[in-house]
């Protein structure tokens, strides 16, 4: 699930992203209009500050060259109406516009427009001041009052749209989640099948068609590889056990005629490891498989280790061995075979590497919900090398493949396998847990 789970941040991450750019963006917008509105101030008079410089304390109109001066610069027109609508006083006033106006014309043109000439009015005890701007310098809204529930029902509109947006956005991200959901869990899955070296097959309609291609072609590669690396490892072990079965019965044979001697024994040695060899061989295989998990029954650890450990003296009786096996009582889950094989690949270890006079000790015990094995030696093996041994997952040229698979089989049976440096000589822990 870690795919997916990086995929959601990466798209809240954007959905974020989004969000941001969408408020500076207003910000901007409110930032710069605010600084337009301010340099347009600062250029240009407004229509009051006129109207305050033409109107003196007296409510009295100054037409002085000053104030002549200001309307020209601002392309302004002026004049006066008396109560009758007649034109007392006028400046730049267009030759077009009529002298004398209404009760109907100054109502118009105080809400609208003049002639479409955008006006201001303000009145001068009897009289009224009309300033008057080119055309297309200002544009007049329908209303400068509204209602008050008006405004509410505008505000209460407002949030309900951006309540909606949030809701459109939430329920992108929540289908888009559910999109993710459905493309990645196959995807994710079979990448842990892959792991397991599991065959898969991913329909690679929809998205991420290119990663499932690519997927499947993995999967038919391993599985073909592993055909391959199968029917090899089947036929190098079976073309050497012949061999080596004739080489055994030969030397026995040669042993009843001639009576025991020590290269035969030394033969024999060298046959017994090399079948050991094989053996592993065949393992490697069968352990980057899922089976072995499929045959895994009960096993009670305090009768099989003493078989274990039978069989073993039995097949190797020059080995000092000293047993020291506590009644545990308890049980495994897992496959007789492969624990067999684990616990012989570590004596061979010791046995192997060191002289006849080695000593090995086996000892095992019960320590709360785990089944505790240790073997230790006596032997010639350094510090440097266990670290080796603690680190190696597929070097095979430390101490030979046998303790490779050994922790390979420990960790099949949700195990753990250690080394440690015994002064002198090699010590072993295994880590099995018992089940109910």
């Amino acid at each position: 699930m870690n795919m997916l789970r990086s995929f959601t941040r990466l798209f809240i991450r954007y959905m974020f992203l989004i969000l941001g750019l969408v408020s500076v963006g207003i910000v901007l917008f409110m930032g710069l209009s605010f600084y337009h509105f301010y340099q347009e101030s600062q250029q240009h008079s407004s229509p009051n500050h006129i109207s305050s410089v033409l109107i003196n304390n007296k409510q009295e109109i100054v037409l002085n060259d000053t104030n002549r001066k200001l309307l020209a610069k601002e392309k302004i027109w002026m004049m006066v109406l008396d109560q009758n609508g007649k034109k007392s006083l006028s400046y730049r006033t267009p030759t077009n516009l009529p002298q004398v106006y209404s009760n109907n014309d100054i109502v118009r043109f105080t809400r609208w427009y003049l002639q479409d000439y955008p006006v201001f009015c303000y009145p001068i005890k009897n009289q009224l001041l009309v300033l008057g701007y080119p055309k297309g310098v200002y544009d007049k809204f329908p209303d400068n009052y509204y209602r008050f529930q008006t405004l509410k029902g505008v505000f209460f509109i407002g949030i309900g749209v951006l309540i909606f947006i949030l809701c459109v956005l939430f329920g992108v991200y929540y289908y888009s989640r559910l999109r993710l959901d459905q493309e990645l869990i196959p995807i994710n899955q079979a990448i842990n099948d892959l792991q397991e070296y599991q065959p898969i097959h991913l329909d690679v309609e929809g998205n991420f068609s290119e990663i499932k291609e690519t997927l499947n072609r993995t999967s038919q590669m391993i599985q073909e590889n592993r055909e391959n690396r199968d029917h090899w490892i089947r036929g190098v072990s079976h073309d050497l056990r012949n061999p080596l079965t004739l080489i055994m019965s030969q030397t026995r044979q040669i042993e009843l005629e001639g009576g025991h001697h020590e290269s035969i024994s030394k033969i024999h040695d060298q046959v017994a490891h090399m079948q050991e060899i094989i053996s592993n061989l065949n393992l490697i295989y069968i352990l980057d498989s899922p089976q072995p998990k499929d045959s895994f029954k009960r096993i009670a650890m305090d009768a099989y280790m003493r078989t274990c450990l039978s069989e073993f003296m039995n097949q190797y009786p020059m080995v000092n061995l000293c047993v020291d096996l506590k009644e545990t009582h308890a049980y495994i889950l897992g496959d007789k075979i492969l624990i067999k094989r684990a616990i012989h690949n570590l004596l061979l270890n010791s046995l192997m590497h060191n002289n006849n006079e080695v000593e090995i000790k086996v000892s095992m015990k019960r320590l709360d919900a785990e089944i505790v094995i240790t073997l230790q030696d006596n032997g010639q093996i350094g510090p440097q090398e266990v670290v080796v041994l603690n680190h190696k997952e597929r070097n095979y040229s430390s101490h030979g493949m046998g303790t490779l698979i050994s922790k390979q089989i420990i960790q099949l049976h949700k195990g753990t396998l250690s080394f440690y440096f015994n002064q002198p000589g090699l010590r072993v822990l295994i880590h099995l847990p018992i089940i109910d």
